[in-house]
């Protein structure tokens, strides 16, 4: 709530920008964009590559039991250092 019009402005023109190269380089099918600001003190904004299978368009979203089974799968590892530097 600190930031300035025009701060805020260009902070979301910027996470709109990284956002975009977060969907090509995860193949992602969205970016989440969280601004919390209660975890600490200062202005951030998190950008969460989102991938195809966690979102489905419209309100056809993962039931519980789906969800723990990725979670529970191979494909809920988290990127290894390799694809880290691919999508970079």
């Amino acid at each position: 709530m600190d930031l300035s019009p025009e701060l805020a402005s260009h902070l979301m023109s910027v996470a709109q920008l990284i956002g975009k190269a977060l969907r090509i380089g995860f193949r992602a099918a969205r970016v989440g964009v969280f601004i919390a600001g209660v975890e600490i003190p200062h202005a951030h904004i998190h950008l969460i590559p989102v991938e195809p299978e966690v979102y489905r368009m419209g309100f056809d979203f993962m039931t519980e039991e789906e969800f723990q089974r990725r979670e529970d799968s191979a494909e809920s590892a988290n990127p290894s250092p390799a694809e880290y530097d691919e999508a970079a």
